[in-house]
C-alpha cells in the first residue's frame, strides 16, 4: 500500500514527461490527457513485496517470470503503443514461460454431468490453459474503461481468491492476494473519480495474468479438491463483458481488436 501511494505521483510525472498519457477522444470518458504510468507504481507495489515475503517455490518462480514479461510488454505498449499482434506475442510468451517452468496446465474440468471428474489430455489441457490465461489477461485490460473500475473489480476478485486460498491453507496465494489488494488500495487513492492517473496496460495486464494464474493454481491442485468452475464465476464479469463485445463485433463484421463503446460500463453510463 505505502509503496504504491508513494510511487504513483512520481510515475505520473514520468508519464507527463515522456508522453505516456491517455488522450481524450470520442470513445473515452475523460476530457483531458491523463498519465497512464500508474501501472509502474502498482507493479512495484505488488512484485517487490511478493519477492520478499512469498516463499519462491517452483510455481511462484514461474509466476514471477511470466509476470516480468507481461510487465515489460505492457510498459512498451504504454510508451510506444504496440499493435495487438505484438501484445499477443508478449502475452503468449509470458504464459508459455509460466507453464513450462511450473510444469502446469489444466488437467480436469471438474464434475459436470456425472459423479466423477472430467479429465482431459494434455493435447486439450495445454491449449485450453493458454486460451484461458490470454482471455482473462485481456478481459481485465478491456474492463479498465472507467475511473476505479478495474481496480475495484480486482479487489473483489483477489479477495475471493484469497478466501479460497485461506480455506486450502495455501499461504503463498493468500499472501499474494493480500499484497495485491494493498497495492490496489494505494493505487485507487489516485484512480477513483476523478482519476489523476491510469494503470495502463502495465497494470491491467499484470492483474489479469495474476488472477488467471492464481485461479488455476487453486482449482487444479490435486491435493485440495475445489470446484474447477469457480474461476469462471469469480472472473465472470470481465469474461462475459469481453465475450459479449467480441460477439457484437463479429456479427457486425467490425475489427475484433478495434476499441469501441460497447462494454458493459459504457452501456451503464
Amino acid at each position: 500500500f505505502y509503496l504504491t501511494v508513494i510511487l504513483v505521483p512520481l510515475t505520473s510525472r514520468l508519464g507527463n514527461r515522456f508522453g505516456a498519457v491517455d488522450d481524450p477522444d470520442t470513445r473515452k470518458v475523460h476530457s483531458f490527457p491523463i498519465p497512464k504510468t500508474g501501472g509502474i507504481a502498482l507493479t512495484i507495489g505488488i512484485l517487490v513485496p511478493v519477492w520478499f515475503w512469498v516463499p519462491l517455490d517452483r510455481e511462484f518462480k514461474a509466476f514471477l517470470s511470466g509476470a516480468a514479461i507481461i510487465v515489460a510488454f505492457g510498459l512498451l505498449d504504454d510508451l510506444f503503443h504496440l499493435d495487438y499482434k505484438k501484445k499477443f506475442l508478449g502475452q503468449i510468451l509470458a504464459v508459455t514461460v509460466t507453464m513450462v517452468m511450473s510444469k502446469f496446465s489444466i488437467v480436469t474440468l471438474g464434475m459436470w454431468w456425472s459423479a466423477s471428474e472430467v479429465l482431459i489430455s494434455p493435447w486439450i489441457g495445454i491449449p485450453l490453459t493458454i486460451l484461458f490465461l490470454l482471455g482473462i489477461t485481456n478481459a481485465i485490460n478491456l474492463a479498465d474503461g472507467l475511473d476505479g473500475l478495474a481496480g475495484g473489480l480486482c479487489i473483489l476478485i483477489f479477495g475471493c481468491l484469497g478466501l479460497l486460498a485461506y480455506d486450502q491453507n495455501n499461504t503463498n496465494i493468500v499472501l499474494s492476494c493480500l499484497i495485491i489488494i494493498g497495492a490496489l488500495l494505494g493505487f485507487l487513492r489516485y484512480n477513483t473519480f476523478p482519476a489523476t492517473v491510469f494503470m495502463g496496460d502495465t497494470g491491467s495486464q499484470l492483474l489479469g495474468f495474476s488472477a488467471g494464474v492464481f485461479s488455476l493454481y487453486l482449482t487444479q491442485d490435486q491435493h485440495f479438491p475445489i470446484s474447477r468452475v469457480l474461476p469462471v464465476l469469480i472472473l465472470g464479469f470481465p469474461i462475459l463483458d469481453t465475450l459479449t463485445v467480441m460477439a457484437k463485433r463479429l456479427i457486425e463484421k467490425r475489427p475484433l481488436f478495434k476499441a469501441d463503446k460497447r462494454h458493459f460500463h459504457h452501456l451503464l453510463l
